[in-house]
């Protein structure tokens, strides 16, 4: 009998360390890549801030002459949503891993969402000159969704699409009914993506971010912190793309009971 408890218990303590030692290894992994997006989080958002910080030492020092005040405004405010949209992204990210997503459903007019993101993200696209054609005829007049996850996967998408579109094209937004699903498509004419970089971005653990077609800089978390948003409110996030020929990504979301098309 104790030959047969001590090779149990053997047994038990081999298979807890074994257990010890994943988790030991998930744990090195996750520290590892929190430091590197501490790391990418700080250099992306010192690009925007010193442009920030010089735009206001040239109004502070009268350094800007009047005709010159519409080009700098539009700089200080590309460069301000840029650090918001990151630090709002970090916080999400942050309270993802911490307490989780808790979701806030309520009656949402998509046509009112897509129009705040548009005005939000209307410096980027003048910038570019980039033409945003919206059709959502097809779209409900009022879904039940959580307005705040579907707005930043929205503005997430959008501003990808920008950073990664020519100057003087376009992008389209618009709605698809499918089984079970309500669908936002976002299209662009961009640099496109091949499948390798594709998985790689939905890869939790290697987000990885390419500049833009401007040099526009980026963590990689956006789309993997949509993706996230995504598997919350029971929907997904498809990304279709081909290197030289643009993307799509497709929003899908849960049907609820929504009125009539408009």
């Amino acid at each position: 009998f104790a030959l047969v408890y001590f090779i149990f218990q053997r047994k038990k303590l081999r298979q807890a360390s074994i257990q010890q030692a994943q988790l030991n290894q998930e744990l090195k992994e996750t520290l590892k890549f929190k430091n590197k997006l501490i790391a990418i989080v700080a250099h992306d958002i010192r690009n925007p801030m010193n442009g920030i910080t010089g735009i206001t030492e040239l109004f502070a020092n009268g350094s800007v002459k009047p005709h010159e005040v519409p080009a700098f405004m539009t700089k200080l405010d590309a460069s301000s949503r840029s650090v918001n949209l990151l630090l709002e992204n970090l916080l999400n990210w942050v309270k993802s891993q911490s307490d989780g997503f808790s979701l806030n459903l309520s009656e949402v007019s998509l046509h009112s969402l897509i129009k705040d993101v548009q005005l939000e993200t209307n410096t980027q696209l003048n910038e570019k000159g980039i033409a945003l054609k919206v059709d959502l005829s097809q779209a409900p007049e009022r879904v039940k969704t959580d307005v705040n996850m579907l707005e930043l996967v929205v503005r997430n998408v959008l501003t990808n699409s920008i950073k990664y579109s020519e100057s003087n094209t376009a992008i389209s937004v618009s709605y698809e009914e499918q089984i079970g699903y309500h669908a936002l498509k976002i299209a662009d004419n961009g640099v496109g993506m091949s499948k390798e970089t594709i998985a790689e971005l939905l890869n939790s653990n290697n987000r990885k971010s390419t500049q833009g077609t401007k040099s526009e800089k980026g963590t990689g978390l956006g789309i993997g912190l949509c993706q996230d948003m995504m598997g919350v409110l029971g929907g997904d996030l498809e990304i279709e793309s081909e290197l030289g020929k643009g993307t799509t990504v497709t929003i899908k979301f849960p049907k609820s009971k929504s009125v009539a098309v408009r």
